[in-house]
């Protein structure tokens, strides 16, 4: 029963045990031999473990068929090889670099018989051991985006195409990676980290750019541009891809690729786990998709990486943005032909191995066997070259038994000389190295495992197996520097065991002195190994108590590129090895010091636009202006006879709203006709992350609006627009918004601008009604380009209003006024000079409020209440032009229910239903060309 479980489970430390048993050191290895041969017998095992057990495959068994029947290889040569050199692996279409190819090592020459009968039955059973030259023959791997259409491959057969197939979703891939890693991420974090050394030396300048407009917020760079960090997510770079429409956006390349692993490039967990390359593959060749196309749309990160880090979120719990990197086209190599067909299985499972026969455009290769053997000349044409080569374990010292392509240590140099051959000089080539350093000394807990390893070589040395060790990077990097390459980054990666880890070991070490008697090691011996395992398991447990500890191993990442013009000398200058250290989120300064703004008096009509104390230009437009005397006492006269005043002042205290809530209110005008109307009263949700308990109180219909600008025309407010008209140069203005903002209490105001791109033909204007303390009121701010605020802030006095228009940034200031019950109250005026390019921004602001973004009212609007020919005012105002109010929603007069009651709810039938409930004035009721005051008697 030993023997079966030491062929069928075909583990690694069982397999050097038999390695052990059948040398010529032990004395009864020929019996042993002959006991193993008939365990192979017996137990019908095979030497080939292909399944996956960790990660199991999510599609249906895909084989290449006939009637059913695996198809069998027609074309091989003497070595059971897929022959590339008489077409029969090429992809259709495709040259001889796009054949699938699987290339045996000697050693391996007996091992490429996969079509006997026994193979069939497995695969017919579950996925079992992919039958590698079969499945290569008819398959071709390639890129997932590529087209279907195989209408010019003559050689397509029908009968063979899988009718199970199904291509992942982007979003079904980016669930599927993220799971993989056991991170929001779609990587591994060291794969991360390769990524970004290939976006840095790609936009070599893009970090330096940006951070010498660090503090520069006088650029001109409107609010919500590209440039901003976590806003988009985006940066600009002339000629570089873009994605999808409006995701323009900067792409790195790996190019073409050889991802070259051995038996041995497994890592280990947590951070220090490079990661499934197959995976990582697949997430490569489908990253502008993964970018572009998945459920919410992947955020692209900035190619200065700034918003790029390695935590599960980034501020305010955005998700991880993906790095902007991608291939054209790869080769993998394995050391054997069992990994191989474990990573083709996993290519199935990430959709980069495509079960349509002669599958066009094809990208991509797998091969196995010894790096230093394969003939890539014959396999990807004359002469291939990579423009990346990233080796997982190609300098690991690791037993030949262990892994059959393992290359001695003393010639390791000229291992890495053959990877480097390999490489397009042309293109300067990078090339990245992963492996583990030599277990350095430790003290502390970890010290433990170090002893556990110094056992396990005093074991191996009584089978004859004496300790390699690993090269270090520092070895690594003078060699590089050697043969012509810059190397510019050798970072380590702190390994960290577990207990699991450890006890692992030594279970691994207690089976070798299982053994022990099978190559005549005396009882005491075997003894004193036990009690000594015993020791070390609890001192283990004792070590490991709080979690895993470091124990003085290293992963090493050496990245490097190749120079053509580098001479090799003594005195170079060797890169030292740097621990990695985790990339955390840049942190934006979102509460600088408060800065002041010039403020002097303004007398009524003048303009002045905000400069900063030391005389910098503010970056959005945004003003003062000077307001006549009358204007606050005769609006707030106004709003208090109306009624609004104490409603607005118990609604705050003592009825208050819910978040994102809305209340209306009939009022009858106090003077004049005492016109009928309605207002409204809403509690805004407090947005990213303010927290204030601001009220709106806004028109809510054309009767509202109409009185109200007959209360400015009596307080001078013509004098507001012909202000704003002159300076600007503008031909008309007019009104078309009106309402207040009422707070007690703010904590943090809510950051935004009112408009953008409308060409300074729109604004909002602010003017104090009441504060009841000294403090500022409105907070102004500008962005640069790392995101970092600058602050000032405005106390509002009698004798001036604010303006904002495009990209002012600006909130409501912190404040608390409960202890006295005290409310500030703002007037908000929206103004615009209405020009068609103009028009759709205007009247989409905020479809909450009136005019609900009817644009055939604001239209009728156009120039009103000033012109520069001095013709029109709000004093003699004569309306707007004609207008019929018209429906926008069908079976209006149903769906507001018998009395009108969804009228005064905030929902549809309020905001479309215009005619049904009355939102606007009949034309006989306005008198369009008559005189307001004509009309509403003041």
């Amino acid at each position: 029963s030993f023997l079966c479980r030491v062929v069928k489970e075909g583990e690694r430390a069982t397999t050097m045990k038999m390695k052990r048993i059948v040398t010529n050191k032990n004395p009864n290895s020929s019996n042993t031999l002959l006991l193993l041969l008939l365990a192979i017998i017996v137990c019908g095992a095979s030497l080939t473990t292909v399944v996956h057990a960790n990660r199991p495959l999510k599609l249906k068994p895909i084989t290449a068929s006939n009637g059913g029947a695996p198809v069998s290889l027609s074309n091989e040569d003497d070595s059971g090889e897929c022959s590339a050199e008489d077409g029969s692996c090429d992809a259709a279409g495709a040259d001889a670099s796009s054949a699938v190819v699987v290339e045996d090592d000697e050693e391996e020459e007996d091992s490429g018989d996969y079509d006997d009968e026994e193979e069939e039955e497995e695969d017919d059973e579950g996925y079992g051991d992919i039958n590698i030259e079969e499945y290569n023959a008819e398959h071709v791997i390639g890129d997932s985006n590529d087209s279907d259409d195989d209408s010019n491959d003559d050689s397509k057969d029908d009968s063979n195409d899988s009718n199970d197939y199904e291509p992942l979703t982007m979003s079904d891939l980016s669930s599927l990676l993220s799971t993989y890693y056991d991170t929001s991420s779609i990587t591994s974090p060291m794969q991360r980290h390769v990524e970004r050394l290939q976006i840095t030396r790609t936009f070599p300048d893009a970090l330096s750019t940006t951070l010498r407009r660090s503090g520069n917020y006088t650029d001109g760079s409107p609010a919500g541009s590209a440039q901003w960090v976590g806003d988009e997510g985006m940066q600009q770079s002339p000629g570089s891809g873009s994605g999808g429409p409006g995701n323009y956006y900067a792409m790195a390349t790996f190019g073409r690729v050889l991802d070259a692993s051995t038996l041995s490039s497994a890592t280990w967990g947590g951070s220090t786990d490079f990661g499934g390359k197959v995976p990582w593959i697949s997430s490569l060749r489908n990253r502008r998709g993964l970018i572009d196309e998945t459920a919410e749309g992947g955020i692209p990160c900035r190619v200065d990486l700034l918003d790029d880090h390695d935590e599960e979120e980034g501020e305010d719990g955005e998700e991880l943005c993906i790095l902007p990197v991608e291939m054209e086209g790869w080769v993998s190599v394995r050391g054997s032909r069992e990994v191989l067909a474990q990573e083709m299985e996993l290519a199935l499972e990430f959709d980069i191995l495509r079960p349509k026969k002669k599958k066009k455009n094809g990208s991509g290769t797998f091969l196995y066997g010894n790096i230093q053997s394969i003939d890539f000349d014959k396999h990807l044409g004359q002469h291939p070259k990579f423009d990346t080569i990233i080796a997982n374990g190609l300098l690991a010292a690791v037993d030949a038994d262990v892994d059959p392509a393992a290359f001695p240590m003393e010639s390791m140099d000229v291992h890495l000389e053959r990877l480097t051959s390999l490489l397009d000089p042309e293109g300067g080539g990078r090339i990245y190295l992963i492996g583990t350093e030599p277990l350095a000394e430790v003290n502390g807990p970890g010290k433990v495992y170090d002893e556990v390893m110094n056992v396990f070589d005093s074991v191996k040395s009584l089978y004859g197996e004496y300790p390699k060790r690993n090269l270090s990077a520092k070895w690594i990097n003078r060699q590089l520097t050697k043969l012509g390459f810059d190397v510019f980054s050798s970072t380590l990666f702190p390994v960290e065991h577990s207990y699991e880890d450890m006890t692992k070991t030594i279970e691994e070490i207690r089976e070798w002195v299982d053994e022990f008697d099978d190559i005549g090691q005396p009882p005491d011996i075997t003894k004193g190994y036990y009690k000594l395992l015993q020791g070390l398991e609890k001192r283990v447990a004792k070590a490991t108590k709080h979690g895993p500890v470091f124990a003085g191993e290293h992963t090493y990442i050496v990245a490097a590129e190749y120079n053509p013009n580098k001479v090799y000398s003594l005195k170079d200058t060797i890169i030292q090895p740097s621990i990695y250290q985790p990339k955390t989120p840049y942190v934006k300064d979102k509460h600088p010091t408060v800065e002041n703004l010039i403020s002097t008096p303004l007398l009524p009509g003048q303009f002045e636009e905000y400069k900063w104390a030391n005389g910098d230009s503010y970056d959005g437009f945004s003003a003062r202006i000077g307001i006549p005397p009358e204007l606050v006492a005769v609006t707030t006269d106004y709003v208090k006879q109306l009624g609004l005043w104490d409603l607005m002042i118990s609604t705050m205290y003592d009825d208050p709203m819910e978040p994102d809530s809305t209340r209306f209110y009939n009022f009858t005008s106090p003077f004049g006709e005492k016109k009928n109307f309605t207002w409204s009263a809403k509690r805004p949700d407090n947005f990213y992350g303010s927290d204030s308990d601001m009220h709106w109180f806004d028109i809510a219909d054309e009767a509202a609006h109409e009185d109200s600008l007959r209360a400015l025309a009596k307080g001078g407010y013509d004098q507001v627009l012909k202000a704003i008209g002159e300076y600007l140069g503008l031909d008309h203005l007019v009104t078309f918004s009106i309402g207040l903002l009422a707070v007690t209490k703010a904590d943090k105001g809510y950051v935004h601008v009112d408009f953008s791109d409308s060409g300074r033909r729109a604004y909002n204007f602010l003017f104090n009604l009441q504060t009841p303390g000294d403090d500022p009121e409105l907070t102004v701010i500008e962005e640069d380009v790392l995101g970092n605020f600058r602050r000032g802030q405005v106390k509002y006095r009698p004798d001036f209003g604010v303006l904002n228009g495009d990209d002012a940034m600006h909130a409501t200031n912190e404040c608390n006024h409960r202890a006295s019950r005290g409310v500030r109250i703002t007037a908000s005026i929206f103004i615009s000079e209405l020009q068609e390019d103009s028009l759709e921004q205007v009247a989409s602001h905020d479809k909450y409020y009136f005019p609900f973004g009817n644009m055939d009212w604001i239209w009728a609007q156009r120039g009103r209440h000033w012109n520069k020919d001095g013709t029109v005012s709000l004093v003699n105002d004569k309306g707007r032009k004609p207008f019929e109010a018209k429906d926008e929603m069908e079976n209006c007069e149903e769906r507001v229910g018998e009395n009108k009651e969804k009228c005064l709810v905030n929902g549809d039938e309020r905001k479309l239903c215009f005619k049904t409930c009355g939102t606007f004035m009949t034309e006989d009721e306005f008198r369009p060309g008559e005189e307001r005051r004509k009309v509403f008697g003041w």
